[in-house]
């Protein structure tokens, strides 16, 4: 690491305003150090995908009506089912 485990942790509490804060590749590097951030992986291949398919949806289900897409537990296993959920944007009239 290039850093000790408690200095990345307060850096990461108390420098960051929320949790959608996006911490980008070279700031993650010189955070934890060039061993741990991966830019070509299976994992990263699989997450850039899969953001791609749930943002053309979800452009889809916008166009379409008043609804967005959420994302909401895990892609694990018998979770998947329970998983997405097209969220209506605003109450629909009677």
């Amino acid at each position: 690491l290039s850093a000790e485990p408690e200095l990345i942790a307060k850096k990461l509490v108390h420098d960051y305003k929320d949790h959608g804060f996006v911490i980008d590749v070279d700031e993650s590097r010189d955070l934890l150090g060039e061993r741990w951030i991966r830019e070509d992986s299976q994992e990263t291949r699989f997450a850039d995908d899969f953001y791609s398919l749930f943002d053309r949806y979800n452009w889809l289900l916008e166009m379409a009506g008043d609804s967005t897409l959420l994302l909401i537990g895990s892609l694990h296993g018998d979770d998947i089912a329970r998983t997405f959920w097209a969220y209506p944007k605003k109450p629909r009239d009677s």
